[in-house]
């Protein structure tokens, strides 16, 4: 059975994934009055931890914090990968599709790993995801 505290981490989880996601594929385009499409500069959303923040209206390159959001962002856009946040080892490459088996090795915030903000910074992601624990510290 589940205890509450893994029945919390497990909800948390679910919410972080659908805000994501939403963000992800809600940035479609959108019909003017015109009948042309067209997609807003900017949206406004709240993230899991409740903050109000501003994304680009079209999101084609991302970059995630950790593990979990790299592997969550390669299954619903793996297209819009930029970079990963660990080593594909080289046995594992064969379940990951050939145009993201050169993607480079950032690092990440978790574990003991620290990413590469100057390398980062030179591909220009749209937005940087990070999944992780929240608590009120």
């Amino acid at each position: 059975m589940f205890t509450q505290k893994s029945l919390v981490k497990l909800t948390g989880l679910c919410l972080a994934i659908a805000l994501i996601a939403a963000a992800i594929t809600g940035c479609g385009t959108q019909k003017n009055t015109a009948g042309t499409s067209k997609t807003p500069e900017t949206r406004t959303i709240v993230d899991h931890a409740g903050r109000t923040v501003t994304v680009p209206g079209e999101i084609n390159k991302v970059f995630s914090t950790s593990p979990v959001g790299m592997i969550l962002m390669y299954t619903l856009a793996p297209e819009k990968l930029i970079a990963w946040n660990f080593e594909i080892a080289p046995e594992y490459k064969k379940f990951i599709l050939p145009q993201c088996h050169n993607l480079p090795d950032l690092g990440g915030w978790y574990a003991n790993k620290s990413c590469n903000t100057e390398e980062l910074l030179k591909i220009h992601p749209d937005v940087i995801i990070s999944i992780g624990v929240l608590n009120e510290s």
